[in-house]
């Protein structure tokens, strides 16, 4: 009985120092509005899906965006933001002009320097969805 209570309290003193020395830097969040899924990744499959979800990444490193709808955006223009995370200073934008029946839109984007970054996608004046990445 002791051998037991003990091997629970190791456990559990392990659990707490994992846990502890995760840092805050390597959690990364995301947000989405009705259903809109934004995916990270090295690779699309043929149906310009994210075959793997990722959220590091290497500086410098090309790697794929897909942003999902859930309906069509009826709006002509996506604009994605590449953002510091800590500063909320925006680094690059784009604008995607596209029809507003469509739901999808794909690219390829990459951060220069390490760090932790968000991709924000906004369709009119509303933001869809973000999701933080940590750059190598």
């Amino acid at each position: 009985m002791f051998k037991k209570k003990v091997l629970i309290t190791v456990l559990l003193l392990m659990a707490i120092l994992f846990v502890a020395s995760c840092s805050s830097e390597d959690i990364v969040k995301s947000s989405s509005v009705g259903g809109s899924v934004l995916e990270l990744g090295y690779e699309l499959d043929d149906n310009m899906d994210v075959v793997s979800s990722e959220t590091n990444f290497k500086a410098g490193e090309d790697f794929y965006f897909t942003f999902f709808n859930n309906e069509p955006v009826g709006d002509n223009v996506i604009t994605v933001e590449l953002i510091h995370s800590e500063s909320g200073e925006v680094l690059a934008d784009g604008e995607y002009n596209l029809d507003p029946e469509f739901n999808y839109l794909y690219d390829v984007i990459y951060f220069s320097n390490p760090g932790k970054y968000k991709v924000s996608i906004t369709v009119g004046d509303e933001v869809r969805a973000t999701q933080e990445v940590i750059i190598e």
